[in-house]
């Protein structure tokens, strides 16, 4: 974590706030003004303030849960509350303890005590607060799920496509009912997926808007699943499909686990994966347009290109899977 200081009389609060809802930085942390002024008034000799005194109004901190909860809390968190700790420490060091030293006895009330003992705290502005139960699964199982729905039903749906001897219709048929089956299937999937993450929302508040958006993101990732799987499962030896399917797999839930600015350059390529596109524009979902909304000029045109270079892919799959099986009818009749 790297820091960098700002001049109060030009950084403002809502300066601050802003920041961290263009997710420009992780956390933003404020000396709020007057507050040494308000300790002072608190424990000075004859005070009738200390009562009032709120060690909490000394620092705000100004963060974003939305914006990858794990690393927030793993990670950002920890970092703040030791930089808060570490100004507290050295606030008590530098004028409580002088005062203290200096102190006759009997000079301070009781509610002057406890202002001494607490002199400073803070308060947390969350500018995209995200309640949910199990953040850690959502960029991992959340991820993952799409896939294993999209592969599992490929290996049916093939098999019954061979089955039926459904490849000897002519190919401009055989897409037009496979876009519809793949179509269908992947939106009750991604309906399936959506609704398993609304289950760890709590308190929440996750309306038909966020549903739905949310829904269509899934969609989108689960179409692209599905027709990629298609591309491996047509061109690979079957004896091999499993390798490619689980590195993607693997290479999904790496690009999306952790930011790509708290990793080394080399995983900027990140950037070109759709899994690491989808949860990017979930997170923006999410935060309801914190910490992220600025990568979708990057995220939606990532998916949009994904989504036709696999539809087009997945033609020319279908092309040689019923190549493949007109030769082999050939080759048996003519045996």
């Amino acid at each position: 974590m790297t820091y960098e200081i700002k001049n109060s009389s030009t950084f403002t609060l809502e300066h601050a706030r802003q920041q961290v809802w263009d997710a420009d930085v992780w956390c933003a942390i404020i000396a709020n003004a007057g507050a040494t002024d308000a300790f002072t008034a608190a424990t000075a000799s004859g005070s009738t303030t200390a009562g009032s005194y709120d060690a909490a109004s000394a620092y705000t901190y100004i963060g974003s849960q939305a914006r990858y909860p794990t690393t927030w809390s793993s990670f950002v968190l920890p970092a703040i509350t030791q930089v808060i700790t570490a100004a507290s420490q050295a606030f008590a060091e530098d004028t409580v303890s002088p005062t203290l030293a200096g102190a006759s006895a009997g000079q301070f009330s009781s509610a002057q005590v406890g202002v001494l003992l607490t002199p400073v705290s803070s308060t947390f502005l969350d500018v995209a607060p995200f309640k949910f139960s199990n953040t850690a699964l959502l960029n991992t199982i959340g991820m993952v799920l799409p896939q294993l729905f999209q592969s599992f039903f490929l290996l049916g749906l093939n098999g019954l496509f061979t089955a039926f001897k459904l490849y000897r219709f002519p190919l401009r048929q055989l897409v037009k009912d496979r876009l519809i089956v793949t179509s269908i299937w992947t939106l009750v999937t991604a309906l399936c997926v959506t609704g398993w993450t609304v289950a760890f929302h709590e308190s929440w508040p996750f309306g038909a808007k966020e549903f739905f958006a949310l829904w269509t993101v899934n969609w989108v990732f689960s179409v692209i699943t599905f027709d990629l799987f298609d591309i491996i499962i047509a061109f690979v030896p079957p004896p091999l499909v499993a390798m490619p399917i689980i590195s993607i797999t693997i290479m999904t839930v790496a690009s999306t686990a952790s930011p790509i600015d708290l990793d080394e350059r080399f995983f900027r390529i990140h950037w070109a994966f759709p899994g690491h596109a989808t949860w990017l524009t979930q997170l923006v979902i999410y935060g309801r347009g914190a910490g992220g909304a600025k990568w979708l000029h990057i995220t939606l045109p990532v998916l949009t290109a994904w989504l036709v270079a696999a539809r087009l892919g997945s033609v020319f799959g279908l092309r040689k899977r019923r190549q493949d099986h007109l030769k082999a009818v050939a080759a048996a009749a003519a045996n």
